[in-house]
């Protein structure tokens, strides 16, 4: 009996440090800015066509931001990705509102 709670105890273990580490991960990749980083890229103007924006200024013709933006939209949402930013967002809920819990604990007893 008590292996076999061991093995359990270390695989649960080991699903919650998966399950933290898959947290951590998304959490400051949010935090940093990655994904508004990856999409502003997509959207800077490439070589090709900062090239053709100089030749129609050059030439004199009107020109539109429009024409040489290059707008590559690709839309990887699934259920997994909404429910892995659900889950990083209400961990990310829990622990905000325990260390607010605990630092106004120690805020009390310093004040005492």
């Amino acid at each position: 009996m008590k292996k076999n709670r061991k093995v359990k105890n270390k695989f649960f273990k080991g699903f919650f440090l998966i399950l933290f580490i898959i947290f951590i991960v998304l959490y400051f990749s949010e935090a940093s800015g990655y994904y508004e980083f990856q999409n502003r890229r997509t959207k800077e103007l490439t070589d090709k066509q900062i090239e053709k924006f100089e030749a129609d200024v050059a030439a004199g013709k009107n020109v539109k931001i429009e024409d040489y933006v290059v707008t590559k939209n690709n839309n990887y949402n699934n259920n997994l990705s909404s429910a892995g930013l659900k889950l990083s967002n209400g961990i990310s809920r829990l622990i905000e509102k325990g260390l607010n819990n605990t630092f106004s604990v120690i805020v009390k007893l310093i004040e005492e």
